[in-house]
């Protein structure tokens, strides 16, 4: 299937009502109101339904709508479906599903404040204490820093100067830690959204809400905490000014105290007292992770964007998120 374009909006209130009819769910009126977001396998575009907030996912991987089918039913507390359809099934050739939310924005930096620190707390913690038999394998997390090495070094290069020495440093020294510090690492497997970045967290008027299942896995719960805070200074190449999650002054030390209170509330209630040494890891996994993705895209890398990632590469080694003494 080819990439949903802009055009499905208007074929959306055209179709959806005769095929939500068809399966029985009363509708009187749609109206489209735009796009959310676009990843490497599916939109999300967000639609008013008799008036009800609603967001619809077009997969044009038709693996991705299967997989996140499944996903679904290892939730604890599972989205309110409207609609899931098969490509085969309904007239707009995609693999499609509808789900009520509510009315809300994407997290952005105007939200870095108590109440939704505590209630995305609470939903991660809820997600994360879902545990698995397995444990972590630092073997694999190793081999993880190895895979992202020619796309870290790439975007390095990019920028230039320094970029290449620093990028070469942590793809040798972090590895090395993990070997040494095996028992700190391998702890049991955890449920992980597994792609938490800002657009996938919904601020309403008096909860926030996690969506797009789609990524989930296991493995340990700080790479989820990780990728929260490293994509915080993602700018996604299809957004405008408005649409990203500095509308306000970017300010790194905001961003790491509203995870910090976050992992806090982790090491209270979970016990879990490496959870800070684990993180300095995965922050620096997450940003080679993306900064090889960055290199490798068909799009032209934010230089901005990849400058940020590179210069935070030693403090996130140093002290992880804690602030500096």
């Amino acid at each position: 299937m080819s990439e949903p374009s802009y055009d499905v909006l208007e074929e959306m209130e055209a179709r959806l009502v005769p095929l939500l009819r068809k399966h029985g769910i009363a509708v009187e009126s749609i109206q489209a109101i735009g796009l959310i977001g676009r990843g490497a396998s599916s939109s999300v575009f967000s639609l008013l339904i008799d008036g009800k907030y609603h967001v619809l996912k077009l997969y044009y991987s038709h693996y991705s709508y299967l997989r996140e089918q499944r996903n679904r039913r290892r939730l604890i507390w599972p989205p309110k479906i409207l609609l899931s359809s098969g490509q085969s099934k309904n007239n707009l050739g995609y693999d499609l599903v509808v789900t009520e939310v509510p009315p809300g924005v994407s997290f952005n930096s105007t939200y870095l404040i108590d109440w939704v620190q505590e209630r995305l707390g609470r939903h991660l913690m809820d997600l994360h204490r879902i545990h698995r038999a397995r444990k972590v394998s630092t073997v694999r997390l190793r081999q993880s820093f190895t895979d992202t090495e020619p796309g870290a070094l790439r975007a390095a290069a990019l920028m230039g100067g320094s970029a290449p020495r620093v990028v070469r440093r942590f793809l040798d020294e972090v590895p090395a830690w993990i070997a040494s510090h095996k028992r700190i690492m391998s702890v049991a497997s955890s449920l992980l959204h597994n792609d938490l970045w800002w657009d996938n967290v919904i601020i309403a008027k008096d909860d926030v809400y996690l969506i797009d299942w789609e990524s989930l896995r296991t493995g340990d719960y700080a790479e989820d905490l990780a990728f929260a805070r490293v994509m915080m200074d993602y700018v996604p190449p299809y957004h405008g000014p408005d649409k990203q999650f500095w509308r306000t002054a970017r300010n790194a030390q905001a961003a790491d105290r509203f995870w910090t209170g976050i992992i806090d509330m982790y090491k209270h209630e979970f016990e879990d007292y490496n959870l800070h040494a684990r993180l300095r890891v995965y922050l620096i996994l997450q940003t080679m992770r993306r900064l090889s993705d960055a290199a490798y895209s068909d799009i032209e890398p934010n230089r901005d964007m990849l400058k940020i990632w590179l210069d935070q590469l030693p403090a996130f080694w140093e002290r992880g998120l804690e602030p500096p003494l």
